[in-house]
């Protein structure tokens, strides 16, 4: 029973090392490993553009390849890292101290600054205002006489079509008269021509009046039965 157990226990133990060998870095010259920081850039939304705070290459045996604990491979490490000095932390601590003054500086004059334009603001927006509320009083007073102009036209227009119905009416009682005036005159013309020809009748009245014999007077006998 042993001798079965044994076999197992062998294949699991061996199993095991294989896992155990798998997931550790392969084998190689840790010396070639960058020392330098990590120059990989966040893809994360809220730290999109970022690199990675990683100062230095650290290796993580416990995962497959030359990965650092930061979680990125050795390629986005730099090769050396940056040795800092005395010099450069005096400088570094300069500059921050530099940079508070300033953010001092803006923090104290920011809120001036801003009453300042905002001020300026509200004093623009009262005088437009006030111009917007002149403009719409002339707007509205212009309106008024625009209305008011338009209804007296309207009221002219009324009486000159109500003048043009009676002058129609008066232009058609004149073509009436007109047209009674000329039958007249034709009928005036008629009896001028009819009254011509009875003055000239009367003006030859050899046509008229009848034919005598003419024998001398001595001739003629009276007769005294």
């Amino acid at each position: 029973m042993s001798d079965a157990h044994s076999p197992r226990h062998d294949a699991r133990s061996h199993d095991h090392r294989r896992s155990t060998q798998s997931a550790s870095a392969p084998p190689g010259d840790v010396s070639q490993l960058p020392k330098g920081q990590c120059r990989y850039i966040l893809t994360l939304p809220e730290l999109k553009g970022h690199r990675c705070g990683c100062m230095g290459f650290h290796h993580n045996t416990s995962l497959p390849g030359a990965t650092c604990y930061c979680g990125h491979f050795a390629c986005f490490h730099s090769p050396h890292s940056i040795q800092r000095t005395g010099d450069d932390l005096a400088v570094l601590k300069r500059r921050v101290k530099d940079l508070e003054a300033m953010l001092q500086q803006k923090g104290s004059y920011q809120p001036e600054s801003l009453v300042c334009r905002i001020s300026d603001l509200e004093e623009t927006v009262e005088s437009n205002e006030e111009e917007s509320a002149m403009q719409m009083k002339a707007l509205y007073q212009n309106s008024s006489a625009a209305w008011e102009v338009i209804e007296a036209l309207q009221e002219r227009t009324k009486t000159l079509e109500t003048y043009c119905g009676l002058y129609r009416e008066q232009m058609a009682a004149t073509r009436g008269e007109l047209r009674e005036l000329y039958n007249r005159q034709l009928e005036l013309m008629d009896g001028e021509e009819s009254l011509e020809e009875r003055l000239h009748r009367l003006e030859d009245p050899g046509d008229i009046l009848p034919a005598f014999p003419t024998t001398p007077m001595g001739s003629l006998r009276m007769d005294t039965r």
